[in-house]
């Protein structure tokens, strides 16, 4: 019962000839079979620490042959698998190993091992952000950590801003003539091809600006009768109100009707002119301004 190590695989003819000890013989022929053995190999992308790393199979064997595989992982997420191309997730960092076996559907087998460094990713970082009226600007600044390698790209995302993307680590002023809550995204690589995403949200709170407006009303608008009547006309968003009618009477926070005699103005019986002011706020701190001329007649 000879053993035989065939160096390829194929067809090969054996034969056996048998000789009694009396002399006689006789020949038997035969084909001995090879089935051809799975070279396995894989590949993967830079593996980073607590990140999908997506394998890739790169196992050769002839046509006409199938194949199954057996993964193990030393410290991943599974730490098994029988899939092709596995996806694994890696707990922890430095030189891990990953072994890959194959076979075929003849139960012909090879494996592979070999060490996977397993990087520690970076952590974006986006700096805080601000809250004004309109127009704001901001210039926002990277905060983010390297991990392993030193950080190599930068893709900022300013969306609703003037500029929606910028690639580089320190981007320009970035400004904002909408209101609205805006998000800024920062998307960090390192040298050794891991990358972080940092989003903050509500980075930029544009508050709008309230537009101011009144109207003037007199029944009789003369040194007799020297009465206006001042009615509120603003947008909606305006929750104070200060006059202020050009008189010389001091400015006054008041409601959004107001009256106001300007007999202690008038100094005879004459011409005069005075301009009326209005500004408005809102909840946010934002103001405008809005100012009227009005008459009065001898």
């Amino acid at each position: 019962n000879p053993v035989v190590d065939f160096t390829a695989s194929g067809n090969f003819p054996v034969t056996l000839v048998v000789t009694s000890t009396s002399g006689c013989t006789d020949t038997a022929n035969g084909t001995a079979v090879i089935h051809p053995r799975p070279v396995p190999g894989f590949t993967a992308p830079p593996v980073c620490l607590g990140q999908l790393t997506q394998f890739q199979n790169t196992t050769s064997i002839p046509s006409g042959n199938t194949l199954s595989y057996f993964w193990t992982a030393t410290k991943g997420t599974p730490d098994t698998s029988s899939l092709q191309d596995p996806v694994i997730t890696f707990s922890d960092t430095g030189n891990l190993s990953v072994a890959l076996v194959a076979m075929t559907q003849f139960g012909c087998v090879d494996s592979v091992s070999r060490l996977v460094r397993v990087n520690l990713p970076p952590v974006a970082a986006v700096s805080p952000g601000d809250s004004a009226c309109l127009p704001i600007c901001h210039r926002f600044q990277d905060h983010s950590q390297s991990g392993d390698g030193t950080l190599s790209q930068w893709q900022w995302s300013f969306p609703g801003s003037n500029i929606p993307t910028y690639t580089g680590q320190v981007p320009p002023v970035i400004c904002y003539d909408s209101a609205g809550d805006y998000d800024v995204l920062l998307s960090v690589t390192s040298s050794v091809g891991c990358t972080s995403v940092d989003t903050l949200k509500k980075a930029i709170q544009a508050y709008s600006i309230p537009v101011a407006d009144f109207s003037l009303r007199s029944e009789g608008s003369n040194v007799l009768s020297p009465v206006y009547w001042f009615n509120d006309q603003s947008s909606t968003d305006a929750i104070s109100w200060a006059w202020n009618y050009g008189d010389g009477s001091p400015t006054f926070l008041g409601g959004q009707e107001e009256s106001h005699s300007y007999a202690s103005a008038i100094t005879g019986n004459d011409f005069f002119d005075f301009t009326a002011t209005l500004v408005v706020t809102t909840r946010y701190g934002c103001i405008d301004t809005v100012r009227k001329a009005l008459h009065i007649d001898p």
